[in-house]
C-alpha cells in the first residue's frame, strides 16, 4: 500500500440503496442498545422495589426499638421494680435493633443484586444482537477504508480485478463476463476495469476512483508491442 495515502474512514457505501440500508441498520442497532439499557433499568428497578419494602421493615423496627427504649427508661425510674420492669423492654428493643440491622443488610444485598441483574440483562440483550450487526459493519468499514486508501495512493486496479476473479461467485462472473479470466490474462483494459469495478461495488465503493492510466500488465503477460 502506498505510504503517502492518508487513511480516510469509510463507514458507508457509495451506492445510495446500500448506504440507506446501512443507515437503517445502524439506527436499528442504536434502538437495540437503548432497549437493552431500558430493560436493564426495568430489571434493576423491579428488584430495588423489593429492597424498599425491606427498608420499611427496618423503619418499623427502629420506631419500635425507640418506643421500647423510651418506655423502659420511664419504668426504670419507678421505685422498687423499675429495673426489673424495664429489662424485658430493653431486651425487646435490642431485638428490634437486630431486626433493623438485618433489614438494612438485606436491603443492601438486594441493591447489589439488582444492579448486577440490570447490567446482566443489558449485556445479554447486546450480546444476543451484536452478532447480527457488528461483524458485518466492522468488515465493511475495514475493507472499504483500506481499498479506498489503496486506490487514492495510486494502487493498481489490476489487483482488484484479480481479487474479483478469486472472490466473486463464479456464476456471477460467467453471466456478466464469460471471458473474464482470459481477458485478465491478456491484459484487456476493459475486462480489468469491469472486474475492478465489480470488486469495488462489492466493497461498497464506486468506480470513480479508478484511474484508467494506472492499468498494468498482469503476471506473465506479454509487453505491449507499441511500448
Amino acid at each position: 500500500m502506498p505510504p503517502d495515502a492518508p487513511l480516510r474512514l469509510r463507514c458507508y457505501a457509495d451506492q445510495p440503496a446500500r448506504r440507506t440500508l446501512q443507515i437503517v441498520g445502524d439506527l436499528a442497532a442504536l434502538l437495540v442498545v437503548l432497549l437493552a439499557i431500558w430493560l436493564g433499568h426495568q430489571a434493576n428497578d423491579g428488584i430495588d422495589g423489593l429492597g424498599e419494602r425491606v427498608l420499611r421493615v427496618d423503619s418499623a423496627a427502629s420506631s419500635l426499638s425507640s418506643g421500647l427504649d423510651e418506655t423502659g427508661d420511664v419504668l426504670s425510674r419507678a421505685p422498687l421494680v423499675g429495673d426489673d420492669a424495664a429489662e424485658p423492654l430493653r431486651r425487646a428493643a435490642e431485638s428490634s435493633d437486630g431486626i433493623g440491622r438485618a433489614s438494612r443488610d438485606t436491603a443492601a444485598t438486594i441493591d447489589t443484586v439488582g444492579t448486577a441483574v440490570g447490567v446482566g440483562v443489558t449485556l445479554a440483550v447486546l450480546l444476543a444482537a451484536a452478532p447480527w450487526w457488528l461483524p458485518n459493519r466492522i468488515r465493511f468499514v475495514v475493507t472499504a477504508t483500506l481499498l479506498d486508501r489503496y486506490l487514492r495512493g495510486g494502487g493498481d486496479p489490476d489487483l482488484l480485478a484479480l481479487r474479483a476473479l478469486a472472490r466473486q461467485p463464479v456464476t456471477l462472473l460467467v453471466r456478466r463476463y464469460p471471458e473474464a479470466a482470459a481477458g485478465w490474462r491478456a491484459g484487456d483494459p476493459d475486462v480489468v476495469a469491469a472486474l475492478a469495478e465489480l470488486e469495488l461495488g462489492a466493497a461498497g465503493l464506486g468506480a470513480r476512483s479508478l484511474d484508467p492510466g494506472s492499468f498494468r500488465r498482469g503476471p506473465g503477460r506479454p509487453a505491449d508491442p507499441a511500448g
